[in-house]
């Protein structure tokens, strides 16, 4: 088995290339900034750069699917942002590989805080009270006015 590891650059990304290692599977290490972290590992098989997800999604997600076939890897491991967009484009991936993320519109509802409240509220669990700056704002105002009347 090989794994492809993205975003290499940060000891998150050292430790999964580390326990993939370890455990006998070959990892090839990968990332847009050169002379990544992980890319000197013991347990990187080799590296490649890729496009900057940031700057071209498009260009990124042709690279890794290129790897993929090239490195014949049929597993692939996201480890920081670029996650979005393997999420987003993972019907683009060639069918044997495998990556455990969610889709695209979840992931983007666990980021977003704001859709949390309504879905904690739909399955009946607790959450605390919150407000928004301009809730407080008026809050902290009423205070005031009624401190001094």
């Amino acid at each position: 088995m090989s794994v492809i590891v993205t975003t290499t650059k940060n000891r998150i990304s050292y430790t999964v290339v580390k326990s993939l290692g370890k455990k006998g599977i070959d990892v090839f290490t990968s990332n847009f900034v050169p002379f990544s972290m992980a890319f000197a590992s013991r347990y990187s098989r080799g590296y490649f750069l890729y496009p900057s997800p940031f700057r071209d999604q498009e260009a990124f997600i042709n690279c890794i699917i290129r790897n993929i076939h090239r490195l014949n890897s049929n597993g692939s491991m996201p480890v920081f942002e670029e996650t979005f967009l393997i999420a987003k484009y993972k019907k683009l991936l060639p069918e044997h590989i495998k990556i455990v993320i969610p889709d695209y519109d979840q992931i983007l509802t666990t980021h977003n805080k704001d859709k949390w409240l309504p879905i904690a509220k739909k399955l009946s669990i607790p959450v605390p009270q919150s407000f928004t700056i301009a809730e407080l704002k008026d809050y902290r105002e009423k205070i005031l006015i009624s401190l001094f009347h």
